[in-house]
């Protein structure tokens, strides 16, 4: 089976979209009533079971700028396009074989670093920031 690469995927906890508890509204991407409700990592996977999904969860950690054109606006960042192309390199190669369970945010790639070293940073911070905003909703 050919590996396929799932790159924009989300999981939720409903708590943390106040937007899925109020009224329904209308909504650009139409009715969302069947996603009024938690959608974790074990659903996900299961619903993955047998696609040939091998990679998932890229994260470029911001919003990105797809027009090279667009006037800048103060206070405005965004996110070069490419940012990226490591991870995905990295999760394309045989080196991120046996990987799993990780969210690999680009904006925290450390590119001076070998891509092995580089993911486990990412992985380590993205965990370190989770634990964080944990302890802040305690």
């Amino acid at each position: 089976m050919t590996d396929i690469i799932d790159a924009h995927h989300h999981i939720w906890r409903r708590r943390d979209l106040p937007w899925l508890d109020g009224p329904m509204q209308p909504r650009i991407f139409g009715p969302y009533e069947a996603i009024r409700r938690d959608y974790l990592i074990d659903e996900y996977l299961a619903d993955l079971a047998g696609t040939g999904v091998t990679v998932n969860s890229l994260l470029p950690g911001g919003a990105c700028d797809t027009d090279p054109d667009r006037v800048k606006r103060p206070g405005q960042t965004l996110l070069p396009v490419d940012i990226m192309n490591p991870v995905v390199v990295w999760l394309a190669s045989d080196l991120s074989d046996g990987k799993t369970g990780g969210r690999y945010v680009g904006k925290l790639w450390d590119g001076s670093l070998p891509p092995d070293q580089a993911a486990a940073k990412v992985t380590a911070l993205r965990q370190l920031l989770v634990k964080k905003q944990q302890r802040a909703e305690k």
